[in-house]
């Protein structure tokens, strides 16, 4: 921490002067503006104009041939770790492999080509991060994930196969918003600026970072569950109704633990989000005398088993990251509460 002493010009007029540190990270010339904001506490943050404004990010990649694996995850974490253009070169030709997974991963991160050759391409992003709706996406996204939960068990109750495709195929639509929303919540973390903007702190990144995370994961457990319907040959009529009827209560026991728990999230409503971790631990409990039932016969059928405990696990995996988005709940709940003591005890010290 560096202090300054405020000097008086003319008769009104404090200043303060920058550290030279700063100015040299930040190429901060005579005459250069400077942008400064108000924070939350009452201290001032000092942005080089040219953050304020928003300076692009850019990367080069080097591709090899084969790295048609690779070449995806590469440009998710280029995407993930904020960079508007990513500039991929090949060290020879861009298969016709490698051109596709450019073209899909455009379309699924909002990206677009914008120069192309036989050895180079060029990609930038769409968004302006600033204008991203953090509150609505998570909302949206947690909707639809709550519609593949509800349509997985419709599909394994009614043994609908169509219904279970139409889960899978509408879990494309969860991973774009994850992945646009981690961008965002990335980007917060190194960019003061965008989280002025978003009106953030870096406290609050973890938060909806775990949130959308959690989020995803969810609808991972509903596809799990509609894959598992395709796989059985007669149904869930194959199973007992001894083991059919517990495993429809734990399917609403794990749908009430995820419905309507983003809405504690933003609420911060601790009494409701403790209900909802005792709810978790109740269908724990329900999984494991599931578990301990299961008969002889399904043990000596290896499909009929692994279809039971996919479903059961499932359902089971969905309660406890429920759980988790209203443990996040808690928390936020705490750090308000700490927020509102230190405003008070400001006011009457003033």
């Amino acid at each position: 921490m560096t202090y300054r002493k405020i000097v008086k010009l003319g008769r009104s007029t404090l200043v303060v002067s920058l550290p030279k540190k700063w100015v040299e990270l930040n190429r901060v010339k005579w005459h250069d503006d400077v942008f400064l904001m108000v924070q939350a506490d009452g201290s001032i943050a000092i942005y080089p104009e040219a953050s304020r404004r928003g300076e692009s990010r850019e990367i080069t990649l080097s591709i090899e041939p084969k790295d048609e694996d690779l070449l995806h995850r590469k440009v998710i974490a280029c995407y993930l770790s904020g960079y508007s253009s990513v500039r991929l070169v090949s060290t020879q030709i861009f298969t016709v492999g490698q051109r596709q997974i450019i073209r899909e991963l455009c379309q699924k991160l909002y990206m677009r080509i914008m120069d192309a050759s036989a050895k180079e391409i060029r990609i930038e992003s769409l968004v302006e991060l600033s204008k991203v709706p953090l509150d609505t996406g998570i909302r949206r996204m947690h909707a639809i994930t709550l519609g593949m939960c509800k349509d997985s068990m419709k599909a394994l109750v009614e043994s609908d196969k169509n219904l279970a495709n139409a889960v899978i195929s509408i879990d494309d639509e969860v991973d774009n918003f994850s992945l646009l929303l981690l961008r965002l919540t990335r980007s917060v973390s190194y960019n003061i600026v965008l989280a002025n903007q978003l009106g953030l702190q870096l406290v609050d990144c973890f938060d909806y970072q775990t949130v959308v995370q959690n989020i995803e994961h969810i609808a991972d457990c509903a596809v799990a569950i509609a894959r598992s319907v395709l796989l059985m040959e007669g149904g869930i009529d194959q199973f007992s109704s001894s083991r059919v009827e517990p495993l429809i209560r734990l399917g609403h026991e794990a749908y009430a633990v995820c419905d309507g728990r983003l809405s504690l999230f933003f609420s911060a409503e601790v009494k409701a989000a403790n209900e909802v971790l005792e709810l978790k631990a109740s269908a724990g409990r329900s999984l494991q005398e599931m578990v301990k039932t299961i008969s002889s016969y399904e043990e000596k059928n290896p499909l009929r088993f692994f279809v039971l405990y996919t479903v059961m696990s499932s359902l089971l995996r969905m309660t406890e990251l429920g759980g988790d988005i209203a443990e996040s709940a808690i928390n936020r709940s705490i750090i308000k509460l700490g927020e509102g003591t230190q405003a008070r005890q400001s006011l009457d010290q003033r």
